[in-house]
């Protein structure tokens, strides 16, 4: 049987790292449906090209529902390098199919959203508004939320 192992490591000196997190025995099949329900979620139409234009102006191209990976949807609300634990925390759990801390996710998104309006960056703001309940659809999904 194949089973995977993420090692997430930080570069301390030239030679030399940390590991910072590691995640063993994550079956294949978690990975799929990983992969699948991030899919399906981008797939609801609020996601989609048509759907933000409506929502962000007629200038936006491209939709929620290409181009966007796990990762990349996590790190919208962790941007590094102040918040590279949590990040990779919140990532380690994904992958270890742990339960999501739902209050530090909340607080996460309403600390970035709200950086966005301070800034008035209303159309990143909207945009990370409808990331975050894109992450919410997706771990809820997979039940991984507390």
């Amino acid at each position: 049987m194949l089973n995977l192992d993420f090692m997430f490591i930080k570069p301390k000196q030239k030679d030399f790292f940390n590991i910072v997190q590691f995640v063993e025995d994550v079956p294949p099949s978690w990975i799929k449906r990983l992969h699948d329900t991030l899919k399906e979620v981008k797939s609801f139409s609020l996601f989609k090209e048509d759907m933000l234009k409506k929502i962000l102006g007629k200038t936006k191209v491209g939709g929620l529902d290409t181009g966007l990976t796990i990762g990349g949807l996590v790190h919208s609300f962790f941007p590094s390098p102040s918040y590279d634990k949590h990040f990779i925390d919140m990532i380690g759990s994904i992958l270890a199919q742990r339960p999501v801390d739902r209050s530090l996710l909340i607080k996460a998104f309403s600390r970035e959203i709200q950086d966005r309006h301070i800034n008035d960056k209303a159309w990143e703001e909207t945009l990370l508004c409808l990331k975050s309940f894109m992450l919410l659809l997706f771990l809820d999904k997979l039940k991984l939320l507390k």
